[in-house]
């Protein structure tokens, strides 16, 4: 078994392995949807770091080199916060990825992650 799965070994008949370039799509047709971001070790089985949800903002490069898609979160705009809540994009970390569920789920390869992206 691989140690270190990728979701295109997912069960999904309609799944559909995205590039850097259909990930970045992907993610701009989400802008301004209200979404839940998982963030999951990818390890058999895979094991749920985190999960957070909110509305998806339009991409920065203000937090350059990485893309930026914030993610308005409940509290967001109290003050005092120290961290944009949000997804960053790493070129250099990205694997091959995956749509699936009818493209209303991204799979998301970093490293040792993947971020998963679903609209609510």
């Amino acid at each position: 078994m691989d140690p270190n799965p990728t979701p295109a070994d997912r069960d999904d008949a309609d799944a559909l392995e995205l590039s850097w370039d259909g990930v970045v799509a992907a993610l701009t047709a989400l802008e301004g949807s209200r979404v839940a971001v998982r963030i999951v070790e990818r390890s058999e089985p895979e094991t749920l770091v985190a999960v957070f949800r909110g509305h998806l903002g339009a991409p920065t490069h203000g937090k350059h080199p990485t893309l930026f898609w914030p993610v308005g979160a409940a509290g967001e705009d109290e003050p005092g916060n120290v961290e944009d809540t949000g997804i960053h994009l790493h070129r250099d970390r990205f694997h091959p990825s995956v749509a699936s569920l009818g493209r209303t789920v991204l799979h998301i390869v970093q490293g040792p992650v993947i971020v998963n992206v679903r609209g609510v």
